[in-house]
């Protein structure tokens, strides 16, 4: 791993890289070699360690709401979507993780229809 990401480093060194995965060890490999910031696909519902390797290693977080199917297009529930990203939110502050290294993503386009999709994107001030 470390060797792509040392590569994208040295062509580009003043922008931010950034990792999609769930899994902390992956993380924390992609953040030893370089990465900016861990994208969590499950908003560190998933993975217990993630959150640690995350504030262990001074990472930016990028936090997905992501729902367990089945689940039916149109039944949106923005109460749950924003329960969600308080409970992580906090989560990530009582290991160390400060509000300005978080950013909360909706999943906009992860099992959405188009009208689920305009109802979050409606709803993103309530969060």
């Amino acid at each position: 791993m470390n060797e792509p990401i040392s590569a994208v480093r040295s062509a580009w060194p003043n922008l931010y890289l950034s990792i999609d995965t769930q899994k902390a060890w992956v993380a924390e490999q992609a953040v030893k070699a370089g990465v900016d910031i861990v994208n969590d696909i499950w908003g560190l519902s998933r993975d217990s360690d993630m959150a640690r390797v995350v504030a262990d290693y001074g990472a930016g977080l990028v936090m997905m709401f992501n729902r367990t199917p089945p689940w039916e297009p149109g039944r949106v529930d923005i109460g749950d979507m924003t329960e969600f990203f308080h409970r992580q939110i906090h989560l990530a502050n009582a290991v160390g993780i400060p509000d300005n290294r978080i950013l909360i993503d909706p999943g906009l386009g992860f099992g959405y229809s188009v009208g689920d999709n305009w109802t979050v994107l409606r709803c993103l001030t309530e969060f």
